[in-house]
């Protein structure tokens, strides 16, 4: 159905714009459902049966990534609203995979979509960057929620003696096991949904990875991961060709961004069986398309 609709970039960005909406719904939702665990400095989404804080960051992170693209692009300030919006919640769900792709994604489109105005942005970005990490270390509430976590990451990386977490002694322990089930059978795989199975019966805990390339390498062995990571690889290698052609052009690199940040936190993430991380894949995807069947008809 996707693909019947995306037939040009007008089509394809009116898809971006309800992404936008849903995401915006979503983030006043959680913020209505949930505010109680804000006033208890608590993780925005822990108190919701339905919502997890990790998930919600970081598809609110996301989507305002294609906001700062429209931003970009159209000029209208119409548009700061969303951002900001979807910038403080994801903030307040603690995630900090969702605060690198803010990091990440903000820095990239200042510095590279800015056309003429890279240094004024950038300085406008650093201004924004710089508050956002002193009100997360200096407000009482932020500093509970995302704060403290930082701090004990950044000791762990110092070699401070903050003690690893349960849940990062079991995503490590993950890891491994996934790298030994995989040595068993590294071409096809066990199979979808096998890494729980496999898992469970080992541990006793039936999950799944949190590692998007561990899942799909013990699922789908060698053979699965290639053909799924091929469309990542076709948009990065024929985007950043397109992009060095048409440095100008926003809709690449938005492209470009939204994969490479996906790329990036799939390490700690599952998501080709969430369709809203397919969706961006395919848009993406779609994107270069256009661009590549342009500039392929502008030469003949």
């Amino acid at each position: 159905m996707l693909l019947q609709y995306c037939v040009n970039e007008e089509k394809l960005e009116l898809i971006l714009k309800f992404i936008v909406i849903s995401s915006m719904i979503l983030a006043i939702t959680v913020l209505f459902n949930d505010f109680d665990s804000i006033i208890n400095g608590e993780r925005l989404g822990m108190g919701l049966e339905e919502f997890n804080s990790n998930d919600i960051g970081l598809k609110l992170s996301l989507s305002s990534i294609i906001v700062l693209y429209l931003l970009l692009k159209f000029k209208n300030k119409i548009y700061l609203f969303p951002y900001v919006l979807l910038l403080s919640v994801t903030l307040l769900t603690g995630s900090k995979k969702s605060l690198l792709v803010l990091i990440l994604g903000n820095l990239i489109f200042f510095l590279l979509g800015s056309g003429k105005y890279k240094i004024r942005n950038l300085i406008l970005l650093f201004i924004m960057l710089s508050s956002i990490f002193y009100l997360i270390f200096n407000n009482e509430t932020l500093y509970d929620i995302l704060g403290s976590r930082l701090e004990d990451m950044l000791s762990a990386f110092s070699g401070g003696k903050i003690e690893s977490t349960h849940t990062d002694m079991v995503r490590i322990n993950m890891t491994e096991t996934g790298f030994q089930f995989f040595s068993e059978k590294p071409v096809f795989g066990y199979g979808l949904d096998s890494f729980k199975i496999l898992y469970g019966n080992a541990t006793g805990m039936f999950t799944y990875s949190h590692n998007n390339y561990i899942e799909l390498a013990v699922n789908l062995g060698l053979v699965g991961f290639i053909l799924y990571y091929c469309m990542y690889f076709f948009i990065l290698i024929k985007g950043f060709k397109l992009y060095k052609n048409n440095p100008k052009d926003k809709l690449i690199l938005l492209s470009l961004v939204i994969v490479s940040i996906l790329m990036v936190i799939e390490v700690g993430l599952v998501s080709y069986i969430d369709k809203f991380y397919l969706i961006l894949i395919l848009l993406s995807y779609f994107s270069i398309t256009f661009k590549k069947n342009n500039e392929e008809s502008n030469h003949v």
